[in-house]
């Protein structure tokens, strides 16, 4: 991630983000361990909240310090409980076993073509995924892996609603020509 200071585009919005970090840094921090066991996993919240702060930093600037607290706090347990809430959807729906594992996951029917397509197509889409924009992945994501809805992702982007549907449209076409071009090798 780049330093928020090269980010941030005027010396006041960087000297407010540098005083947010300051002084409530720690309390962000507190808040996260609420949710998540691990240092590094707050960490990741942290950041990923602060993150979100500065995408919405004129709206934060004009808050009352008694607000800016309630608001920040709200940043971060949001972050975290999307997180988690990624992290049950992956290990849902992730497999953690190799592809010859996957025999034990089927009843008698399942053939040993069956399981080699399937771990194929599985190593096929990590390769693919890696391949999209980071925006294509991350809007993806969000509507198909968490659930959200396009209002939901629409408040976290930053953008109109119909942007949104736009978005998922566009990402899932780019998806597909890399996925068309992957079979093509």
């Amino acid at each position: 991630m780049l330093p928020f200071q090269l980010i941030l585009q005027t010396a006041e919005e960087r000297s407010f983000m540098e005083s947010v970090l300051d002084e409530y840094g720690p309390l962000m921090y507190s808040t996260a361990r609420r949710f998540v066991d691990e240092d590094e996993a707050a960490e990741d919240v942290v950041q990923e909240s602060f993150v979100r702060l500065i995408r919405h930093i004129r709206r934060i600037m004009g808050l009352p310090r008694c607000n800016l607290a309630g608001y920040i706090v709200n940043t971060v347990k949001n972050t975290a409980r999307n997180q988690l809430r990624a992290q049950q959807v992956r290990t849902k729906h992730t497999d953690q076993r190799a592809p010859e594992d996957a025999a034990e996951l089927c009843d008698t029917e399942c053939s040993a073509e069956w399981v080699v397509v399937r771990g194929e197509e599985r190593t096929d889409f990590y390769a693919i995924w890696q391949t999209l924009p980071e925006a294509d992945r991350t809007i993806l994501e969000k509507k198909y892996i968490l659930g959200e809805s396009n209002e939901e992702i629409a408040e976290e982007l930053g953008c109109r609603t119909d942007s949104v549907r736009m978005k998922l449209t566009r990402a899932r076409r780019r998806a597909m020509e890399a996925y068309g071009e992957w079979v093509k090798r």
